[in-house]
């Protein structure tokens, strides 16, 4: 059966790897899932996951190294030696001082933070077209408590293909 062609957003693309192999939300830095691929399943099954997983890493490393750049850019190292982007910052008047309330600073939003997530939504928005081969719903029916909103969608859009070829046809 020939490969599917889809276009997902960078922000599905890297989530889709998450749903994959297991991992965290690039924006919020949470939990999302244990995997796919580490559920039981056929080894055929097994194979064209890890045959999305291949098409699709060099735009996830893409991501991260981007991501990455952007903290190293905006960002400034934390006392333990990492990069990060503090989410506030103190106030400053005219002149560059610190605004104080009393003994301690006025904070605000850092601006960075700010810049950041901006430029990472405009990253994370860009279209992305992968190939993948076709999945079929009824060949994924282990149970599970996670959910896998983009892999739902590449299997919708595999069975619309289908119904539409079956039209042709």
């Amino acid at each position: 059966m020939p490969h599917l062609s889809i276009t997902l957003t960078a922000a599905e693309v890297y989530n889709l790897d998450c749903e994959l192999t297991g991992g965290v939300n690039l924006i919020s830095q949470s939990f999302i899932t244990t995997g796919i691929l580490k559920q039981k399943m056929s080894n055929v099954q097994k194979f064209w996951l890890n045959d999305l997983k291949l098409e699709i890493k060099p735009y996830k490393e893409n991501l991260d190294q981007t991501r990455n750049d952007l903290i190293g850019r905006l960002g400034e190292i934390s006392q333990t030696g990492v990069p990060s982007i503090p989410y506030t910052v103190p106030k400053k008047d005219e002149q560059g001082n610190p605004v104080m309330d009393g003994d301690k600073p006025v904070m605000e939003t850092n601006p960075n933070l700010l810049e950041y997530t901006r430029q990472l939504e405009e990253v994370l928005s860009q279209q992305i077209t992968i190939q993948y081969h076709p999945f079929k719903l009824e060949d994924y029916t282990f149970d599970t408590e996670d959910s896998y909103p983009t892999f739902y969608k590449l299997i919708k859009h595999a069975m619309e293909a289908a119904e539409t070829a079956e039209v042709v046809n």
